[in-house]
């Protein structure tokens, strides 16, 4: 119990301090504990409203197999929902760092979901904690 009321405090105190730097909300979706599937299953995200012309990216803070504990690498993905065609590549989420999606046009507004999966074809879940900047220019 301590360690969700940690993580909510941290939550809190975090959104404080960038709403006092003039942070837009929507600007960063932070990931918190979210099952990536079975055998190369994707987690979609829901729909987000993209207002600028920036290229969007993900970073991985976690990913851990809810059985063996080891840790899980991740690809992700954005996806333009109101274009199918319009895709990044699948690419390798990197532990404590932004990773930019390649290709799909994700510098384009509009409404975009996050995929992720995991790399192997596994059968076990995963749990991930990570972040998805879509609104990059947003943070002053």
């Amino acid at each position: 119990m301590k360690k969700y009321l940690k993580i909510t405090l941290t939550i809190f105190i975090v959104a404080f301090l960038l709403g006092t730097v003039n942070a837009h909300a929507k600007a960063e979706i932070s990931i918190m504990d979210v099952t990536i599937p079975v055998f190369e299953g994707s987690w979609i995200s829901g729909n987000y409203e993209k207002d600028t012309w920036t290229v969007q990216s993900v970073k991985k803070q976690d990913c851990i197999d809810n059985i063996s504990g080891d840790g899980r690498v991740i690809l992700a993905k954005a996806h333009a929902t109101w274009n199918e065609n319009s895709s990044s590549n699948w690419t390798e989420t990197v532990k404590n760092a932004y990773v930019n999606f390649n290709g799909g046009d994700t510098a384009n507004p509009g409404s975009w979901r996050l995929y992720l999966k995991s790399n192997k074809f596994l059968p076990t879940t995963a749990s991930f904690w990570g972040s998805w900047r879509y609104n990059a220019n947003q943070i002053t």
